[in-house]
């Protein structure tokens, strides 16, 4: 084997490690904000893998519909807030390989914590401190739980309406085949 053959063959060795290796474990992280435009997407995934990163399926409640290749896709087409939208985002690898994909729901409750220092006044205690931080708290954990619960009335509500909407379709359709048959 001369020179340019081993070359090309371990050319080859490395494409076929690169196609062997898949996203499974990308770390992908994926936030949901709320815009004017619409429903904002951002995409962040392990630093190691973006050199093997295609690109990013969006699916929005079981359908696709987009690909970017961009960290950040937004949604114009979602512009109700009260609307309960459930995102997978789902990443690829340039061999097509798909790693895990992450799910987002538009109504599902997020805090975003941006205080990172607590400052004391001089003498103050510090039990005081957290006993308004933990009323606080159980506060904002009362109003997420409601949130919640609101949201799985309203998603148990439109299934039950669509499970009845599927029955008179069938019911309907069965109908129709009987005054067909008749007909005949």
């Amino acid at each position: 084997m001369n020179k340019i053959e081993k070359q090309i063959l371990i050319n080859q060795l490395s494409i076929i490690g690169a196609l062997e290796t898949l996203l499974i474990n990308t770390g992908l992280d994926v936030s949901l904000s709320k815009t004017d435009a619409g429903i904002r997407l951002n995409m962040d995934i392990n630093q190691d893998m973006k050199n093997d990163l295609l690109g990013f399926e969006i699916i929005k409640n079981g359908k696709v519909i987009a690909f970017t290749t961009s960290g950040t896709y937004t949604d114009t087409k979602a512009k109700d807030t009260n609307e309960n939208i459930e995102y997978e985002v789902v990443p690829y690898a340039l061999n097509l390989s798909t790693g895990d994909k992450v799910q987002l729901n538009s109504l599902k409750p997020s805090i975003s914590v941006q205080q990172k220092k607590l400052t004391l006044k001089l003498n103050e205690k510090f039990d005081y401190m957290m006993e308004n931080h933990r009323k606080e708290c159980e506060e904002m954990k009362y109003y997420i739980d409601k949130s919640a619960l609101e949201a799985d009335e309203r998603m148990h509500k439109l299934q039950e309406e669509h499970e009845k909407r599927c029955y008179e379709l069938r019911q309907s359709g069965r109908d129709m085949i009987r005054a067909f048959a008749n007909y005949l």
